[in-house]
């Protein structure tokens, strides 16, 4: 029989970072009325000094394919989102780009904390996981 001590432990990340996923997803839902992937466009965009990125960066960033991320950025438009706007890219027109607001980048301050307080209640959760 192997050691299959490397196995259960990726195992456990894998479970964790699930675990992790839905409880963000639900507690952002509930605050936001957003999508983890929704929040996930909007920290990126806050992150970058332009508050701008092209489409096909941004889904690299979220994980997302083409087709999911165009889906994604038409319901956040659908929503009547103010978080984003959608226009041709100023050093490629051929390329769209997602523009964060006002509004989006104080959305992600006031809320960025929600990831620290899923975080901090999944601590034991994560500690169970001991490399080395």
């Amino acid at each position: 029989m192997c050691d299959c001590d490397c196995l259960d432990k990726c195992l456990m990340v894998s479970a964790s970072q699930k675990k992790i996923e839905h409880d963000l997803e639900k507690e952002l839902k509930r605050v936001t009325n957003l999508t983890l992937s929704e929040f996930y466009v909007l920290y990126f965009l806050s992150q970058e000094p332009q508050k701008s990125m092209r489409t096909f960066e941004l889904q690299e960033k979220v994980g997302l394919t083409q087709s999911a991320m165009s889906r994604l950025i038409a319901r956040m438009e659908n929503k009547q989102c103010q978080y984003i706007t959608k226009g041709n890219c100023s050093q490629d027109k051929r390329g769209v780009c997602i523009k964060l607001t006002a509004e989006g980048n104080a959305l992600v301050e006031q809320h960025i904390h929600i990831i620290e307080d899923v975080l901090d209640k999944n601590e034991q959760f994560l500690n169970q996981v001991q490399w080395g």
